[in-house]
């Protein structure tokens, strides 16, 4: 009978050393790649996120809108009643705003501040009317026109009188 006899040959160990390193290289290279693509796509969104915020500082801080789902955002807000005096021209027709997502956005577009006292204020009111301080981009909130239109008429008086800071002794 013969007997089935296997010859092992030198060149097999170092050939197959050889092609587990060339594996073993070519998973480092793909994870390095990886890793510095997922880094870049961090740093693409954490940029396109404070670009946003940038342009959009009263939705970030007033909603849960993002610059992720801006676009495709649907709920309207809570219903709030605004009365809005465009150019702090409180004798004009006032600009309505039923829901405080479209509120907001025209006061991020408009590039105008909302403080939280004054959000709070709007929200708890039943109507709200509100202005901008007259060259200013902050606003002056009243729960009735009346109450606008004094702390309107007090911002202008208060504008025009001068600080003891520029006078010369």
């Amino acid at each position: 009978m013969e007997s089935d006899i296997f010859i092992i040959r030198s060149n097999i160990t170092p050939m197959i050393h050889r092609l587990e390193q060339l594996a073993k290289e070519k998973e480092e290279k793909e994870k390095e790649e990886r890793e510095e693509r997922w880094k870049r796509e961090r740093e693409e969104r954490e940029l396109k996120e404070s670009e946003w915020k940038k342009e959009h500082p009263i939705l970030d801080k007033f909603t849960y809108i993002s610059s992720y789902n801006f676009n495709s955002y649907s709920w309207m807000g809570d219903y709030i009643k605004v009365n809005f005096y465009e150019w702090s021209d409180i004798n004009r027709s006032p600009r309505y705003f039923p829901y405080s997502t479209e509120f907001y956005r025209f006061l991020d577009s408009s590039k105008l501040n909302l403080t939280n006292e004054q959000n709070a204020l709007i929200k708890s009111c039943s109507g709200c009317y509100i202005t901008c301080a007259p060259g200013s981009h902050d606003l002056i909130v009243g729960s009735s026109y009346e109450d606008l239109k004094g702390k309107f008429n007090l911002t202008n008086i208060l504008s025009t009188v001068p600080d003891g800071s520029s006078q010369s002794s």
